[in-house]
């Protein structure tokens, strides 16, 4: 199991630190879910809910525990213990997957920097769009796992 701490300080504590534990995966995802509106950069502020909605979609296809990488573990270890053509196959197929998450995930991480550092809000095209084309993404790795 993996755990994420989080340590946050503020001038109300004696000690200077606040820890808390993020039990669950969704909670540790995006930052912006935890601090007061006025703590965040006027891009995310102006739009928070696409920003945090893109930046889950980002979070899942990129964790190691998250939808995309549990799904391709199942693929990838049904494949290795397969014939040399499943396997090859398996490879050919993860390859393109690969490419096509890594150019999403290009321009996911650019939207979400661009809010984050260029006061550009995440409008409801990219937050629809680019996390739509996420899960199919993600579910294309989710059907090659439940194949029989």
């Amino acid at each position: 199991m993996l755990w994420t701490w989080l340590g946050l300080s503020h001038p109300g504590r004696s000690d200077g630190c606040e820890n808390r534990v993020m039990r669950e995966p969704r909670s540790a995802a995006v930052l912006a879910e935890w601090l007061d509106a006025n703590a965040l950069p006027n891009g995310i502020r102006q739009n928070s809910s696409n920003f945090i909605q893109l930046a889950e979609a980002y979070k899942q296809m990129n964790a190691p525990l998250g939808r995309l990488g549990l799904s391709s573990l199942v693929y990838a270890n049904r494949s290795i213990t397969s014939d040399d053509k499943q396997y090859a196959r398996y490879l050919n197929r993860m390859s393109e997957i690969t490419a096509e998450r890594d150019a999403l995930a290009a321009r996911i991480k650019s939207v979400l920097n661009g809010a984050a550092f260029g006061n550009q809000p995440v409008g409801n095209g990219d937050a629809n769009g680019l996390g739509n084309h996420a899960d199919e993404v993600i579910a294309k790795v989710e059907k090659l796992a439940n194949r029989d």
